[in-house]
């Protein structure tokens, strides 16, 4: 998720919210990453962590008041959590989650393999790399974020583009102009401008690079089913006569 300085507040929070905690990350295009202007970067942070605080509530999917569910294996519970484990002993990830509020405690009184919502803003160290989670998709309610030199749209798409995965990316800004500049620059299969996750049976989905190829939905997903023959004909008498006539 790119989000540039233009882009609008009062949106951006809940689309980040959804790109990373519906489905409790477990999604294959889930906003692991997001790569903002360090200009907004801290009003950003600090209203995701009071939305975060205040509306999400971990528990019981078939509990109306709950909004995220656990996830779906012990194992996956067990993955999750190391990765969660490795970014807090890192010293490039400051946890933007740490004291999460009551609204969060449903999970303690519920069977499943639940993990609360982590968030991480992330930088470079002296080397120029980054932490492993920025760099792995954890498949869980874990975010990074990553800032980029204020105005500098290059270094954002080029952090964007350095991953090894390149399935969904989002650009947010109010420039209609630099949103389909950016998007057409951006290594993936599907690029959302100024929305997050949002599909349809008409439209291909699917990656490049590690996120694999290939396309589901549309008329691209169709051609997978379809075993194609190509038939090749002349009419009785026919010679390119290559080598010369008879």
């Amino acid at each position: 998720m790119v989000i540039l300085a233009d882009a609008d507040m009062d949106t951006i929070v809940d689309w980040a919210m959804i790109g990373i905690f519906y489905c409790t990350g477990q999604v294959c295009s889930a906003t692991s990453r997001i790569i903002i202007d360090e200009s907004i970067a801290d009003d950003f942070c600090e209203r995701l962590k009071k939305a975060v605080e205040e509306k999400l509530v971990v528990g019981d999917p078939l509990d109306a008041s709950s909004n995220m569910g656990p996830m779906v294996s012990a194992d996956q519970r067990a993955k999750v959590l190391e990765a969660v484990a490795v970014a807090h002993a890192d010293p490039r990830c400051e946890s933007l989650v740490k004291n999460p509020s009551s609204t969060m405690s449903a999970s303690a009184n519920s069977n499943g393999y639940y993990v609360e919502p982590q968030m991480f803003l992330c930088k470079r160290g002296d080397n120029g790399e980054w932490p492993e989670v920025w760099n792995e998709e954890v498949f869980g309610p874990v975010l990074s974020i990553g800032t980029f030199s204020s105005g500098n749209v290059d270094e954002a798409v080029e952090m964007a583009n350095a991953s090894p995965y390149g399935l969904g990316h989002t650009v947010f800004t109010g420039d209609q102009a630099q949103a389909d500049a950016v998007a057409t620059r951006l290594r993936s299969g599907v690029v959302w401008q100024n929305i997050n996750q949002a599909l349809y049976p008409s439209t291909p989905f699917g990656g490049c690079k590690q996120s694999g190829f290939g396309r589901e939905y549309g008329e691209l997903g169709i051609e997978d089913f379809i075993h194609h023959k190509t038939l090749i004909s002349a009419k009785p008498g026919f010679a390119w006569e290559w080598y010369g006539g008879a």
